[in-house]
């Protein structure tokens, strides 16, 4: 059974990336397991599925900018549990202003997955090698959201054929929040090693 968190990407300076703390190509010394990613686009952050042993993940969860999930994602979340990662979502510029009573981790982190795969279909439209968040915050309006972006964004859900219903004073989270929803239940899949 396949180990979820949610991590920062690390970036080399010619723009290799890849999960903070796991083994790949630019990070030799990583924590050495199978593991599979879905990006926040060109924000340096992931959902990450990994085969972690007990000691590998003791090893991952000890980092402050490391968001683990239980085995189990099919357990309710408390408030408790609910604030803790609203706090590290907004602390990492991802949405969790929704996160409502009585869902589930597994809820959750497939609403967190599918805006990730959004912004990824916006960035690849955009062609951004970097954060394109750069001088907005997800509190910026649709309005004020630099022409490109704002076009890339809507061409995104066109495509996917999803409802466009955006008002000008929509936030980007309301916006990244919106398009999630409408991947209802299209599995999203981690490699071999887990679907959502």
């Amino acid at each position: 059974m396949a180990t979820f968190y949610i991590l920062p990407i690390q970036r080399t300076a010619d723009n290799h990336r890849g999960p903070k703390y796991l083994k790949w190509r630019e990070n030799p010394t990583g924590i050495d397991c199978m593991w599979s990613m879905i990006d926040y686009g060109s924000i340096d952050m992931c959902v990450v599925a990994t085969n972690t042993t007990q000691a590998q993940h003791d090893t991952l969860v000890a980092n402050a900018d490391v968001y683990a999930f239980p085995e189990d994602l099919d357990v309710v979340m408390t408030l408790a549990e609910r604030q803790a990662l609203n706090t590290y979502l907004e602390t990492h510029a991802i949405p969790g202003d929704w996160l409502s009573p009585n869902t589930t981790f597994r809820e959750n982190l497939r609403t967190i997955t599918c805006m990730m795969r959004y912004i990824q279909r916006v960035l690849g439209i955009l062609g951004y090698p970097t954060d394109p968040l750069t001088g907005l915050t997800l509190n910026t309006q649709y309005q004020n959201i630099p022409n490109p972006m704002h076009d890339a964004m809507q061409q995104a859900a066109v495509e996917k054929g999803y409802t466009w219903n955006v008002a000008p004073q929509d936030q980007i989270r309301k916006i990244f929040k919106d398009m999630s929803d409408q991947w209802a239940n299209t599995p999203t899949y981690f490699g071999n090693l887990a679907t959502l």
